[in-house]
């Protein structure tokens, strides 16, 4: 399956599963639980996109991607893969921080920066991240 393909499913499958009426940004309700409404999801996390919302969303990808695989093990996707192994290395605050960082934001305490630059160095080999 193409990268393209499979990306379009994990992001548009909750909305199809969900119900979820028009109007929606699809990348953002296709990660959210699908029993939230807009108005719940910026109560939750915010209209801005803070450290957390985008931590969030990338926890959300990297689960849905791994239980996805589970049950369809003939499917790979470079750039999903290793956003898997990264989370399951525990540096997703470091990954998130490293490559959606904005400005305003303030660096989560206990953040291994120094741990994700080396452990990347070797195993995000042509990521890009989602």
């Amino acid at each position: 399956m193409s990268r393209i393909l499979v990306t379009f499913f994990l992001l548009l499958s909750p909305l199809l599963m969900a119900g979820c009426g028009q109007g929606f940004d699809i990348k953002k309700s296709a990660l959210m639980e699908p029993h939230l409404s807009d108005l719940d999801w910026n109560a939750r996390y915010g209209t801005e996109e803070s450290f957390q919302k985008v931590l969030h969303r990338q926890q959300r990808v990297a689960n849905r991607w791994a239980d996805w695989q589970e049950s369809h093990p003939q499917l790979s996707d470079h750039n999903l893969d290793q956003l898997v192994a990264v989370f399951k290395a525990g540096y997703l605050q470091a990954y998130v921080w490293t490559y959606f960082r904005q400005e305003r934001w303030q660096a989560p305490d206990g953040i291994d920066l120094s741990g994700f630059e080396k452990w990347r160095s070797t195993r995000l080999i042509n990521h890009s991240p989602l």
